[in-house]
């Protein structure tokens, strides 16, 4: 049974609302394998000290984290709400990017040529490809100012709702195609 269970198991999740079963549930899949990544949820924090002890590599603290959220709702409630559409997928808004190619409309443009707000997109950061190396070495600008020069190569890392990452991702390659046949 041991040998089966290292050989099949990464992860054991121990997210029972009692956390002596989670204590026990740790124990026996700390024994069974040493190598096994072990997540478990608990309540108080003296049980957490048990729980590393009986070999638990994360722990999970509900109340704690709520605690946490409740914090930044009350000093950043805009942040917040943006924050909980991602993690609960509400609206469908998420975190995507776009690369932009030679000769699309943002090739040699600004940041502040397109108004990224009126298309429902915030604009997070920019990785810039070094001049000097390869195609994947980048560095990153976050929250770009609008005189930041833009062009092909770029990768934009923007937040919206799928709708509308789709729209700009598609006026992007729609606008490189037109180009591509004017020429």
């Amino acid at each position: 049974l041991k040998l089966k269970f290292c050989e099949n198991v990464r992860s054991v999740i121990c997210v029972t609302h009692d956390d002596i079963i989670n204590v026990f549930i740790t124990i026996n899949a700390r024994s069974l394998c040493k190598d096994v990544e072990i997540i478990a949820r608990c309540s108080d924090k003296s049980v957490a000290k048990k729980l590393k002890l009986a070999g638990a590599n994360h722990l999970i603290m509900p109340e704690e984290i709520a605690g946490l959220l409740s914090a930044v709702y009350i000093g950043q409630p805009v942040a917040f709400e943006a924050l909980q559409a991602i993690l609960t997928q509400k609206r469908t808004a998420r975190i995507d990017e776009a690369e932009i190619k030679l000769g699309s409309f943002l090739d040699g443009a600004t940041v502040g040529d397109f108004d990224f707000s009126a298309n429902r997109l915030i604009l997070l950061a920019i990785l810039k490809r070094l001049e000097s190396s390869d195609r994947k070495s980048h560095y990153v600008i976050f929250n770009p100012a609008e005189e930041t020069k833009l062009k092909a190569g770029d990768i934009l890392v923007v937040m919206g709702y799928s709708v509308s990452i789709a729209d700009f991702k598609g006026r992007l390659e729609h606008s490189v195609r037109f180009k591509t046949r004017d020429a």
